[in-house]
């Protein structure tokens, strides 16, 4: 006796079309968006929705608000949205890892967008706030004893300070401003 079986890929038994599926893009749709519609009278109305960081979309196999959008399309030609977690879970069971590979590098690419955002703010918040650090001593000893200032050691660590440490020195300087 040989059984065969056949296995239903979970989106094909949800209905989103005909396996196999094809990962065709990324996107991160979070609030607040500029939505364009239509009173009765036909004159156009611009609309924000959503909250800042807020997930603008929904996951078409689970349902759940997704700020990580996997776009989709089947073997018969239907497009559909997944959140990355749906993503990583069919694709641990069905092998296939084109699309979370993809999701990752998009993640990625998303947190290096938004670290440089703020190293930029920072390096603005130096120039703004330059005069009144200089009126707070440098936190290290050695360079206090130099006559270095709070300034100095913020303009150092946004030319050579990685991200993380960058962020920690806008914090101290933040504070000792008392912002």
């Amino acid at each position: 006796m040989n059984a065969t079986t056949h296995q239903v890929h979970p989106f094909e038994a949800a209905g989103l079309g005909k396996a196999p599926f094809r990962y065709v893009g990324y996107s991160h749709e979070v609030g607040p968006q500029k939505v364009t519609t239509y009173a009765p009278n036909g004159e156009e109305i611009e609309l924000i929705v959503g909250a800042p960081g807020q997930p603008m979309s929904s996951c078409d196999y689970c349902g759940q608000g997704i700020a990580h959008v996997c776009h989709c399309v089947s073997s018969d030609g239907k497009e559909f949205k997944v959140g990355c977690d749906c993503v990583e879970r069919v694709g641990q069971v069905k092998g296939d890892q084109r699309a979370q590979r993809a999701v990752e590098v998009a993640k990625y690419n998303l947190r290096r967008q938004r670290e440089a955002k703020r190293r930029d703010e920072f390096a603005r918040w130096i120039e703004q706030n330059g005069e009144e650090l200089n009126n707070h001593p440098h936190p290290n000893a050695y360079s206090m004893s130099l006559g270095r200032t709070l300034r100095d050691y913020a303009v150092w660590m946004r030319k050579n300070g990685g991200h993380s440490g960058q962020m920690r020195a806008w914090k101290m300087a933040r504070t000792k401003l008392g912002q």
